[in-house]
């Protein structure tokens, strides 16, 4: 026992990095399956000394946080079902006591993970599956498609001047086919984020950039044109004129954010209470005549505000704090890529409310857990 456990806990990271991007809910059940080897692992005296690190200990305080919401939250079952979802707030600081040293090649699931799914979604595309294509949702299948986008961008920044570095045009190809206008600014920033690195890099970069901009331009089929029709219309007099009633994803998410600002300002300190945003928020857009948002339920579609409206300024404090603590981290490493990683979360944040679902938190929480392992990730040279 005491020779083999230390050896398959070493191996956790790995294998969660290439679940992850395969299957949302599986990385959930992996977490749960590692349990019994955490146990067993401090029965024998197999956790790490001092590891805990300041990045665990924020993400473990906004569940706590989010468990003492419960309190003052209007749904109880939402509640309970919303600490379900971000169970692994909790779960994946403590599993990291037994991972020793988690360089088992981390790296290298997540990017064979990435890879795979592009190779699934191609496949499942030429053979016709039902519900596939080549473009959003058809393309992203399971995955939210700005989720995934993120996961491709995560990819971008973690290359190196290796053979990853040919990567990076199939992860920004596989972006613009996203059709994520958010996935396809986050693209761009991942490639900017590789520039630094060195030479070696500038030919994958350019690579890269050709790709995003050729699959996007293809995919994209009026996406871009909501940020026009849903731009405020200037008269000759400088006057605001009254804009066209929003719909799709840019006119819904104007909705959710208007709706989120105001619902945080009635509740600046504590919020509405863990799992109650829907409850708050729906008879507002219902009641403003917001259609397109009353008709699809919708989050805030900001983290921010996700975060600040359900457990107030102070919520809101604890998730900064998280990502503040992961990215000081790593950039203390010298871990650029890492760091990188974490920036791309905090922009993706600006257009999703991406601790609300399991393939959002329980990729956060990971890639966070790595970012926070201050003094052991390995140095990213420059090419």
């Amino acid at each position: 026992m005491n020779h083999w456990l230390p050896q398959a806990l070493g191996w956790m990271p790995f294998t969660l990095a290439l679940v992850l991007p395969l299957h949302p809910r599986a990385s959930t059940w992996l977490l749960l399956a590692w349990l019994p080897l955490w146990l067993v692992a401090g029965w024998k005296g197999h956790w790490r000394r001092e590891a805990w690190t300041a990045t665990s200990t924020a993400m473990v305080a906004l569940y706590a946080l989010m468990a003492l919401g419960v309190l003052w939250s209007s749904s109880q079952d939402e509640a309970l079902f919303a600490l379900e979802v971000k169970a692994a707030l909790f779960i994946l600081p403590l599993l990291r006591l037994t991972w020793g040293q988690p360089r088992r090649n981390w790296q290298h699931g997540w990017m064979l993970g990435l890879s795979a799914i592009i190779f699934l979604r191609v496949a499942a595309s030429l053979v016709g599956w039902p519900e596939s294509g080549w473009r959003y949702a058809e393309w992203t299948g399971p995955f939210h498609p700005t989720y995934l986008a993120m996961y491709w961008g995560w990819g971008i920044c973690l290359a190196r001047g290796d053979r990853s570095r040919w990567l990076v045009p199939l992860f920004a190809a596989a972006i613009g086919l996203s059709a994520s206008k958010a996935g396809w600014m986050g693209g761009g920033l991942a490639l900017l984020s590789l520039l630094p690195k060195g030479r070696s890099m500038w030919g994958a970069v350019l690579l890269g950039g050709l790709a995003l901009l050729a699959t996007a331009t293809w995919a994209d089929q009026g996406r871009l044109g909501e940020f026009v029709a849903h731009a405020p219309q200037v008269s000759e007099s400088n006057e605001v004129q009254a804009v066209a009633p929003q719909t799709g994803s840019t006119g819904g998410r104007m909705q959710a954010w208007s709706v989120a600002w105001e619902l945080w300002a009635e509740h600046p300190i504590l919020g509405v209470g863990t799992g109650d945003y829907g409850d708050a928020a729906q008879p507002l857009y219902e009641a403003k005549g917001m259609q397109y948002a009353a008709e699809n339920h919708m989050n805030a579609h900001n983290a921010y505000f996700q975060i600040a409206v359900t457990l107030g300024i102070l919520g809101l404090s604890v998730m900064m704090w998280w990502w503040s603590a992961a990215t000081w981290a790593a950039w203390r490493s010298r871990s650029w890529g890492l760091a990188a990683c974490m920036l791309l979360l905090a922009f993706n944040a600006l257009f999703e409310s991406v601790l609300e679902l399991q393939q959002g938190i329980v990729a956060a929480v990971f890639l966070s857990s790595m970012a926070g392992e201050r003094h052991q990730v390995p140095k990213e040279t420059h090419s």
